[in-house]
């Protein structure tokens, strides 16, 4: 079976690559929250007073940072991805869009098995 994906629908694709990439941006955030958290605990273990001055709660500032990033992540990944099925749809209708060939799969069939009653064990 050939399949052409002509028009990719914006508001559906934009729900679901919202919320995608917003779940992607919260583990990357988490990543980052680490990372940031153990930056300024290594900082404060060597002592370096410049930036324990200038950022005294570089540690806590990690985490703080995860919904921030994980928004950011999702809105501009959003904007982006509503720019490219823009483009997509005009190009599309140029040329056609792209060609799907999917092979139909069968599955077995299981029949139903007969209901053969039980003989007692002696025979009887």
């Amino acid at each position: 079976m050939k399949y052409r994906v002509r028009r990719i629908p914006l508001w559906p694709a934009t729900k679901v690559i919202f919320v995608v990439l917003l779940v992607v941006g919260i583990i990357i955030g988490i990543f980052y929250g680490i990372f940031i958290s153990s930056l300024g605990m290594i900082m404060g273990i060597l002592g370096e007073a410049a930036w324990g001055e200038e950022l005294p709660s570089i540690g806590n500032l990690g985490f703080l940072m995860v919904p921030f990033i994980a928004v950011m992540y999702a809105v501009t990944g959003t904007i982006w991805m509503i720019i490219w099925i823009v483009i997509y749809n005009v190009v599309a209708q140029v040329v056609g869009g792209i060609e799907l060939d999917l092979a139909g799969v069968e599955e077995p069939r299981m029949e139903p098995t007969p209901h053969v009653p039980e003989r007692p064990l002696n025979g009887f």
